[in-house]
């Protein structure tokens, strides 16, 4: 399970801004909660709120470029489009984005840290907990366009490029603990961060996995289902001949639709904009929920419903999860601040951004004195107590 995440310099976010997974002592919805991993367990899910241009989005675009770096080699000289430092400090404007990211897996702590600038690595280490004592897996650091390791293998170094996280190579190499931590880091699932993903890469990637998984699209179903999408079915259809003009065809339930049952099949690109949205998240949500991992959602209500978003949330209860998925999700909605029926209140976290400085900080409802769990922190939120809300100018644009 992911402990935490921690960004800086990245986006809008100049200091270091934390997403804790870590439950705090408390008996408020059990469900969330998953007992055996460190000293009050951890949380299946969290809800980040936040403001219009806070940078709830580009926090979850931090932990997209840390999957993306970790997932594959570049080629010498190439220079990430991912790298975005928080350009309103002459401090910060051409330094290093940092990334820091906790696993606990087995009862093994693993702590990953990785800086980068546009074109290269500049520091990288990896260190685990096995019987509770820290270790260093490796450490990798540049100084003068010179890398400098320690505690790594000499040979899987010398297929290290510079812009080439040692990570991935160790990984890929066969290395053990290396292998596990790119594995954990690859199972973060993040989507919505750029809106629907066009029709064909959603094509794609259910394809991808109808072909490789035959209950797959049962799960899909019922997630449709359960949803009120009235979706039964998923066929690809076309051959591995006619590729790559096969496509991912999506039956409708209607029984008393007056039409051949053939007329029932649509292309995606028949579909609108709300059922592609969910069944892309489908198709990520079945993966997690099966396999485990960590499933990031930007925007849970832009295009789902308030019924079918906590749907999804209650998905990720202890009892119906038994692989420790986890959900982070954020959400301009504060019906989510409901800590009486829906959420525990270390669940909750608020981005703000300061207006004199344009830097953002992430911070927690526990941050709070005074908050209760029979507080109304709705209410409290509305009236201004947790900021991180627009300060509109109630006049007329024009007039």
């Amino acid at each position: 399970m992911m402990l935490d995440f921690a960004v800086q310099n990245y986006g809008p976010f100049k200091d270091c801004a934390q997403l804790s997974m870590l439950a705090m002592p408390s008996k408020e919805h059990p469900e969330y909660r998953v007992e055996g991993y460190m000293d009050d367990g951890v949380l299946t899910s969290a809800v980040i709120v936040a403001p219009n241009a806070a940078g709830k989005t580009q926090f979850f675009e931090a932990m997209q470029t840390l999957v993306t770096l970790t997932s594959r080699s570049f080629d010498p000289g190439y220079e990430y489009p991912w790298y975005n430092p928080f350009r309103l400090s002459s401090k910060t404007a051409s330094a290093p984005a940092e990334f820091r990211i906790r696993f606990m897996e087995d009862g093994v702590i693993y702590d990953y840290d990785l800086a980068f600038a546009k074109d290269r690595i500049v520091s990288e280490c990896l260190y685990h907990s096995p019987n509770g004592r820290r270790a260093r897996i490796f450490e990798r650091t540049v100084a003068d366009e010179s890398q400098d390791f320690k505690g790594a293998n000499s040979a899987m170094v010398g297929f290290t490029n510079p812009n080439t996280t040692y990570l991935y190579v160790a990984a890929h190499f066969n290395d053990p603990v290396c292998e596990k931590v790119w594995n954990l880091i690859q199972s973060v699932h993040i989507i919505g961060t750029r809106g629907v993903p066009p029709v064909s890469e959603i094509n794609r990637f259910l394809k991808e996995r109808i072909t490789k998984d035959p209950q797959f699209v049962s799960q899909v179903v019922r997630i449709m289902d359960y949803a009120d999408f009235r979706i039964s079915d998923l066929i690809i259809h076309g051959t591995f001949y006619t590729f790559p003009h096969e496509t991912v065809m999506v039956r409708h339930d209607h029984p008393e639709a007056d039409v051949d049952q053939d007329k029932l099949l649509f292309p995606l690109d028949h579909e609108s904009t709300g059922t592609l949205q969910m069944l892309h998240l489908a198709a990520h949500l079945a993966d997690v929920l099966r396999n485990g991992g960590v499933f990031v959602m930007d925007g849970l209500d832009t295009f789902l419903h308030w019924d079918v978003a906590v749907w999804m949330i209650k998905q990720f209860r202890e009892f119906m999860n038994p692989n420790h998925a986890q959900l982070v999700v954020n959400t301009h909605n504060p019906l989510f601040l409901d800590i009486e029926e829906l959420l525990r209140r270390d669940q909750i976290y608020f981005i703000n951004k300061s207006f004199k400085t344009g830097a953002s900080e992430i911070y927690g409802l526990v941050a709070f004195r005074g908050v209760r769990k029979d507080t109304n922190v709705q209410a409290a939120y509305s009236m201004g107590r947790y900021e991180a809300q627009p300060s509109v100018i109630n006049l007329g644009v024009i007039m």
